[in-house]
């Protein structure tokens, strides 16, 4: 059964027991181990049509907005340097010693890894979605699922407009 996370008087986060499960595999794994998995996921595909049927961050609490503090930049940059390049701005790139919340898109129960670009504005669909679904949870008394959505995963990566519709820029703009 899933448990309640009261935030404040207007968000009320609900867990899946997947998620939770999750956490609670993920909570025995050390940084390399979480890091080294997550690589190995393949990269979503470029290109096709998928059914995005879950979004995950790592080392991210959706609704409080915040890195749980256990997978650093710099541990991905030894896995693959190339891929994971080093930072040349700052204000842009993420630092070796900067916490990163890593997305998982989940279609069809495979489990895919995305670029690096994504991350954060991924991590603001997830916040967005788990606060749009608590406020119709709120307002209606029915847990209204925003997921799953058909897209096309175009190599601009202009499907990411359909995530931030489907959440709602003036939710999005108050993250």
């Amino acid at each position: 059964m899933d448990m309640p996370y009261h935030i404040n008087e207007n968000v009320i986060f609900l867990p899946s027991s997947d998620s939770i499960i999750e956490s609670e595999r993920l909570a025995t794994m050390c940084e390399v181990e979480i890091i080294r998995e997550y690589l190995n996921y393949p990269l979503i595909p470029y290109n096709e049509i998928i059914k995005i049927d879950k979004i995950a961050i790592l080392n991210f609490h959706p609704v409080e907005r915040k890195h749980l503090g256990i997978i650093r930049y710099g541990q991905f940059r030894a896995f693959d340097p190339v891929e994971f390049y080093e930072c040349k701005d700052p204000k842009l790139d993420y630092e070796d010693a900067d916490q990163v919340s890593p997305a998982i898109i989940i279609s069809n129960g495979m489990k895919y890894r995305t670029p690096q670009v994504l991350w954060y504005p991924l991590s603001d669909v997830v916040s967005g979605i788990q606060i749009k679904q608590s406020l119709v949870l709120k307002t209606t008394g029915y847990l209204s699922k925003l997921l799953p959505i058909e897209v096309f995963i175009d190599d601009k990566n202009q499907w990411m407009v359909r995530l931030f519709n489907l959440v709602g820029m003036n939710i999005l703009e108050k993250l």
